[in-house]
């Protein structure tokens, strides 16, 4: 009765390398950020100073094939 469900990720996490390739090509120090939730749309990210939330958009990585293949 007092069992809660967990849905999908509630703490933030270190984010992996193709994160913070990410993170910098949004314009951000992935030093500075967390990852809360990632789609495939976007992911969402907190601050690991402040705790405030930013999301940014995935767009192709620079130098892989699908940025290539839109230029």
């Amino acid at each position: 009765m007092g069992r809660k469900i967990r849905v999908g990720k509630n703490k933030a996490v270190k984010p992996t390398l193709a994160q913070k390739k990410r993170i910098t090509a949004a314009g951000l120090i992935a030093n500075n950020w967390l990852v809360m939730k990632e789609s495939e749309e976007g992911m969402l990210l907190v601050s690991r100073n402040s705790g405030r939330f930013r999301s940014i958009k995935k767009s192709p990585l620079p130098g892989s094939r699908k940025a290539r293949k839109n230029i």
